[in-house]
């Protein structure tokens, strides 16, 4: 019921623009008042007076006006809105909400008024094209000294590295200038508390000092990040590529002696270098070590090292111990670069070899190699990781086809043969920069990545490969040609292996793409299968399949009946026995990738799994029961046979540097058969633990009927077609930077422990030395651009020390914390590399100034780790339920504000007053979006019926926990709070490129202003990449059923997919005319199945296309040109209740899911984002 309205509230309302009435259809939400009116200066805890931080300069133009990039740095200014009627307040926090005037607030009932604050004032999300009409934001990390070195008695250094950076959602440049690029190491404070005591005043609780790391998020030095795999893209835009790939990249260290050596009889295959390590620590060299001398008559000509008769003294600012490099080391390295760059650049890698080839895992097998217990797979790769002495081995992918649905079997066939061309391209535009890079490094020591596949079908694999014949009578070698044939495994119920030798039915990429073609004899002689053997035998195996299984019938609800001889054998999936004989093939060979694609539960052989949902709700009645449906096999004692299975597998996994990737395709729409659940229960909380131990993917592809029915050639290259997802997924798992048989490493100075790897039950790889060590290894099987490890950290007992003054050891400076992170990888063309981020953080005592430097973006992605480890890491499964953890969620964002406004030093500050730090005032909104997100939302209301449909079921709850723990800053606000775009009465420019303003003699930004007053013309490739045109975004929406209109146009971005949303009063005329794109099926017994897509051809639909380009490169997780979402997001049509078109099975389903992702609306078991917040305040008074 509505509750009372007083006339003069009616009237405000009514004058504000906004209805009386929750059901009501309400007028988007007015803009927020120009930033001029709403910032201004806190005036008691101003950070830039108590930090004697750098003064906020103008942004200086070419014409007359001056502009101000939107988003200030943390802390120098605040807004505020009073409840009174939406009055403006002036001089306040930033977010100030009253509720009551005195005494103690009443408990809140289910649903308060929200009429007490006006909607406009409160904290929304930014655009993610900020700042518009600018250039991109220059973040300079900490800057060095003109030698290359960096001291902590520098008090320059010590304001530079307290600068947060930007919104990982806004557009922005990183310059590495001695401090580890943001995009690799994140902190949720930039300023950390000192000690225990300081961190408990602040109430961030766990989240005080938490590390986000995404080790490959900026490209290596010889990786040719400007590669487009559209086919529209064209290749040879030369200056393009120039500006991208001299902008951000990781520089790399390797020994460029390789001729001298070769001259002295040395291998000349090899290009590795030894890093300079701290003896006591193993720290590596990095910006921050103080060096010594005693004599400064001599230096490395262009390093700035000061020698002592050939010996470089430094100081471990890790350990703060004194490590001497001796001059043997300093002779072993011939290149000047080896001294320079690790004191100059907070990430570096090196090319290395020796030690750093095997991990600790690898050792066993090392041995048992030596003795001949592991099969040699003749392809050159005696040595584990493919490292051995002489040649180097590429990653190996290797594909297991499910043949059970005909339909998608052929498919899966097709589009892998359609992807195979970009590959090969893909990788010898990388192979041809290396070898630019690495000069002087002899052409025969790369190894080509290698592919291929086989097929599983009910209780049958089949692996078909390839072996020369003698045709002629000579009984010459001349007279063999190359013959296809097919191994039949049958035991798919005791334990599946991989009866071939690797290289018979793998095929190189590169083999047919040599620089020195292989002469006649030299082939005849070679035992490698061509790369155009591929193409046959992906178009020659549906007709073996046929013929070695004559009954053989498919699941697929198109073909006929199932063979009555067969009888329930045609439903069978033998995915356990699949992901076996994945991992047996590449342990063998030292490990690779490998993937499953299928479309059914694995129902038979080993790792049988069974329906644990059933056909009703009555395990989602009660969370206990519910929590039972996503928890994975692997952690369920009662289902020990399959979960020991899985689990020995991925175990096996991690130690021969195997990952396992999993594609499971499911329709879009209610399946026949599924009862209220539409979809047919394929446990993907036992897949994704699979995929998570060993560092894989889970992909869930939707497709609808029509998609089967397209002519090929038009549905791999359609928006939203199944078969283009398909495509996109394969292409960014075959060309994506990867690193395997991975090691990574954290390590910390004095007065900092790391507690632990986040959540626990969620950490990609498996972590070794835990308790033995206050530095734990992560073995991770392959590490990508979006992998992003969590890790908490705590202090030890007396805190963070400060450190002396080098050049007066009776002062002490600020104290400082250092963090640097090691990954030991190797690179997908066969390189062992480690790449080493070194990162400076500023302790502090002053809660304020922590509360000024937080970033939002790291600290939610942070908390959403945390909330899973509530739900998942319990000590007891059983006491752990998602009740418990939502309350965790909305008790550490009462506790954060509680202690902003005791000990904020908030003078201003009044009784019933919701106030919000400036880098935080979107959390609330977030841990109420989180609240309702997949995740953690009821599945089913209060009083539910039995037919009353669960959402999310516990496939949805178990996919998105198995992405949300291991979430990137940029996407954690995304995947819990959609962006509605309002796509109605467009202006001219949205959709259209925006070129930024040129400002070559601009001050760079203010959130890096150098004492130099670094210019953006100083360096041709930023200034190019900072003016790189973008796209006008449409104008934001909040995600409200008041803001979508019966009549309107509305593209919602969940993370997720892109869903447009066309209203049921669109006039047939628009939609078939400027935006849809219908194509009718080629069946004719399909009638009435179409395909709905934007169109392209029209010039709005082209807009919109446009829009939806942009937001792809935006939220990215890594800078990769080929690789911005950790997944590729999918256009989905709905077409509104009873709209001309609409379609009853699947839009009203899809319309039900869009409805319930609006969050800011009230709900069954929630609050609206303005009682959320009333909510709070009164939380905070009771305390």
């Amino acid at each position: 019921m509505k509750p009372a309205r007083h006339d003069q509230e009616e009237e405000d309302a009514l004058r504000l623009g906004y209805g009386t009435s929750r059901g009501r259809r309400q007028p988007p939400r007015p803009p927020p008042p120009p930033t001029s009116n709403l910032l201004h200066h806190h005036p008691t805890a101003s950070f830039a007076a108590s930090s004697k931080r750098l003064p906020i300069p103008p942004i200086k133009t070419t014409s007359s006006n001056h502009h101000h990039v939107p988003r200030p740095p943390a802390g120098s200014s605040s807004f505020s809105f009073s409840p009174e009627r939406g009055t403006i307040a002036t001089r306040q926090p930033p977010v100030v909400l009253s509720t009551t005037s005195t005494g103690s607030p009443p408990p809140p009932p289910p649903l308060l008024r929200a009429t007490t604050t006006n909607p406009s004032q409160m904290p929304s999300v930014p655009s993610a094209t900020e700042p518009n009409n600018q250039p991109c934001i220059l973040y300079s990390t900490t800057s060095s000294s003109s030698t290359g070195t960096t001291t902590t008695n520098s008090s320059s250094m010590q304001e530079e590295i307290q600068r947060p950076p930007p919104s990982s959602c806004s557009r922005y440049i990183i310059q590495d200038r001695g401090n580890a690029s943001p995009r690799l190491l994140q902190c949720t404070t930039q300023t950390l508390p000192q000690n225990k005591y300081v961190a408990e005043k602040t109430g961030l609780g766990r989240m005080n000092m938490g590390m986000l790391c995404m080790p490959l998020a900026v490209p290596s030095q010889d990786y040719d990040n400007d590669i487009c795999l559209d086919k529209e893209c064209s290749h040879d835009d030369d200056k393009r590529h120039d500006i991208h790939h001299g902008v951000e990249y990781v520089p790399l260290i390797w020994d460029k002696g390789t001729e001298e050596h070769c001259d002295q009889g040395k291998d000349c295959t090899r290009a590795e270098v030894n890093p300079i390590r701290c003896k006591y620590c193993k720290a590596y060299w990095n910006p921050f070590v103080t060096l010594l001398s005693e004599e400064k008559s001599s230096s490395t000509a262009g390093s700035g090292i000061s020698r002592r008769r050939g010996v470089v003294d430094y100081i471990c600012n890790f350990c703060e111990r004194t490590n001497t490099v001796s001059p043997l080391e300093m002779q072993q390295q011939q290149s000047s670069e080896f001294y320079t760059l690790p004191l100059t650049y907070g990430s570096v890698e090196y090319e290395v070899g020796g030690e750093y080839l095997y991990l600790p895992c690898q050792k066993d097998r090392q041995q048992q190699q030596a003795e001949g217990e592991i099969r040699d797979m003749d392809m050159g790769m005696d040595d584990p990781i493919g490292n051995e002495r002489g040649g180097r081995g590429g990653t190996t992918f290797l594909f297991a086809l499910d043949g059970g649905d005909w339909d998608k079997f052929l498919l899966y066939l097709k589009v892998l043969e359609y992807v195979i061309e970009d590959v090969k391209e893909f990788w010898i535009r990388q192979r041809n920069l290396e070898r630019e890079i690495l000069e002087g490094v002899t052409t025969n020591s790369y190894k080509s990545p290698r592919i291929g596949f086989f097929v599983h079908v009910q209780d049958h694999v089949l692996i078909p490969y390839w072996q020369k014949k003698r045709i002629g009578g000579s009984g010459t070698e001349e007279d063999d040609c190359w013959e296809l044939s097919v191994t039949l495994m049958t035991d798919v119920e005791d334990e599946p292996f991989s009866p071939l030798p690797l290289s018979m039915w793998t095929f190189s990429l590169l083999e047919d793409c040599k620089v020195v073609p292989q002469t006649m004899q030299q082939r005849i002689h070679s035992n490698e299968i061509p790369s155009s053997k591929l193409y046959e035998t992906l178009k020659r195996i549906p007709a073996i399949l046929c013929q070695m299984i004559p009954d053989y019938q498919c699941r697929s609800s198109m073909t006929p009946p199932f063979s009555a001889e067969r009888g329930e054998c045609n439903s069978w999936n033998c995915g356990g026995a699949a992901l076996k004989i994945l991992s047996d093939a590449l342990y063998s060979c030292g490990g690779g990738r490998g993937t499953l694609m299928t479309s059914s539960l694995f129902n038979h052989g080993v790792g049988a799994l069974y329906d644990r949902q059933g056909s009703t709700n009555t395990k989602y009645v009660n969370e206990s029961t519910e929590k039972s449906l996503f928890v994975p096999h692997q952690k369920v004692a009662s289902h020990s046979e399959s979960g020991a299975f899985y689990s020995h597998l991925a175990e096996k996994c991690v130690e021969g540097g195997v990952s396992l990737n999993i594609m499971i395709s499911s329709p879009l729409g209610p399946e026949v058969d599924s009862g209220i659940f539409e979809n047919q229960y394929l446990d993907l909380a036992t897949m994704g633990e699979i995929c998570r131990y060993t560092c894989g993917k889970l992909r869930w592809l939707k497709y609808e009927d029509c998609d089967f029915q397209l002519d090929f050639s038009i549905a791999v290259e359609r928006e939203g077609c199944y078969a283009h997802r398909l495509k996109n997924e394969l292409l960014n798992l075959l060309c994506v930077y990867t690193g395997q048989h991975a090691l990574f490493k954290m390590r910390c100075s004095s007065g900092v422990r790391i507690v632990s790897f986040l959540p626990k039950c969620k950490v990609p790889g498996e972590v070794r030395n835990v308790g033995f060590s206050d530095s734990p290894e992560l073995i991770l099987p392959c590490v990508e651009p979006d992998t992003c490890i969590a890790v908490e950290l705590d202090h030890r007992v007396g805190g963070i020390p400060k450190r002396k003054n080098m050049n007066d050891n009776q002062t002490e400076d600020a104290a400082i914390l250092y963090i640097q992170t090691a990954l030991l990888y190797t690179n997908p063309l066969g390189r062992r590399r480690v790449r080493v981020s070194t990162l400076a953080l500023k302790a502090t005592e002053s809660i304020p100034e922590i509360y000024c430097t937080a970033n939002f973006d790291t600290l939610a992605a942070f908390m959403v780790r945390l909330a899973i480890s509530d739900l998942m890491d319990s000590p007891s499964q059983k006491k752990a339920s998602l009740a418990m953890a939502r309350q965790e969620i909305v008790n550490r964002c009462i506790q954060i504000f509680t202690s902003y406004r005791k000990y904020g030093d908030i003078s201003t500050a009044k009784q019933g007053q919701l106030i919000l730090p400036e880098t935080l005032q979107l959390l609330p909104l977030f841990c109420l979006s989180l609240l309702k997100s997949r995740l953690f939302r009821p599945s089913l209301s209060s009083n539910p019926s039995t037919m009353c449909k669960p959402s999310p079921t516990a496939d949805e709850r178990a996919f998105h926990l198995f992405h949300c723990s291991n979430i990137c800053p940029s996407m954690a606000m995304l995947v819990v709070h959609p962006c509605v775009y309002d796509l109605n009465n467009l202006s001219p420019n949205v959709g259209q490129p925006v070129l930024p303003e040129s400002r070559s003699s601009m001050i760079s930004s203010f959130y890096n202003a150098p004492s130099s007053s670094y210019t953006y013309d100083q360096d041709p490739f930023v200034f190019g990449a900072a003016n790189e045109p973008y796209i006008q975004l449409p104008p934001l929406l909040k995600p409200s059923v008041s803001c979508i209109s019966d009549g309107g146009l509305y593209l919602i971005d969940n993370g997720f997919q892109f869903v447009l949303y066309i209203g049921r009063n669109v006039s047939l005329d628009d939609r078939s005319t400027n935006i849809l794109s219908i194509i009718n099926c080629k069946d004719t017994n399909s009638s009435g199945l179409r395909h709905l897509s934007i169109s392209s051809s029209s010039p709005f639909g082209r807009r919109i296309w446009k829009i939806i380009s942009q937001l792809r490169k935006c939220y990215s997780c890594s800078i990769f040109s080929n690789y911005s979402r950790p997944w590729h997001t999918p256009v989905v049509v709905i077409i509104g209740n009873g709209g001309p078109g609409f379609r009853s099975g699947i839009d009203s389903s899809l319309e039900e899911q869009l409805i319930q992702g609006l969050v800011e609306d009230p709900s069954n078991d929630g609050m609206s984002y303005e009682e959320f917040l009333i909510y709070i305040c009164k939380k905070m008074n009771m305390q």
